[in-house]
């Protein structure tokens, strides 16, 4: 890949942060969208498109955002622990739960990973319930 196109590819992604900062969403997508058609190769451009679409709750968009990057880096505990969150929301408790131990896996230590495995496995126990008291992915 050219020094060109990369650079247009962090281009778009510094656009894409600066939207995030300023909390539009709909613009932030676009630009790690464009981001990507100039990097295929940078997970993180995609990884953080699925955040901006879970924060948009288009939750499909999230999770094909988070498989992929996870496809192409399987140590990134962000992202499953994004995708656990997300398959949370959709009520896929089981495969929220699968999610969150691959994190704890790749990342025995992440905190939050351990939160959100702790909130499932407290609700499969309990046979029901709301699961959105997991909040935002994190960061």
């Amino acid at each position: 890949m050219n020094l060109h196109r990369l650079s247009r590819a962090q281009a778009r992604y510094e656009s894409g942060m600066e939207h995030v900062r300023r909390g539009r969403h709909e613009s932030a997508a676009s630009s790690f969208t464009r981001a990507i058609r100039l990097d295929r190769d940078n997970t993180e451009y995609r990884y953080l498109r699925g955040l901006v679409y879970f924060h948009l709750e288009r939750y499909d968009r999230a999770i094909s955002d988070f498989r992929d990057a996870i496809a192409r880096a399987p140590a990134h505990a962000k992202a499953y622990a994004c995708l656990g969150s997300t398959y949370a929301i959709v009520a896929e408790y089981e495969l929220a739960g699968e999610c969150y131990e691959e994190a704890i896996r790749v990342d025995p230590g992440y905190e939050e990973a351990h939160a959100g495995l702790r909130v499932i496995r407290a609700f499969l126990g309990s046979g029901g319930g709301e699961a959105k008291d997991l909040g935002p992915p994190p960061k």
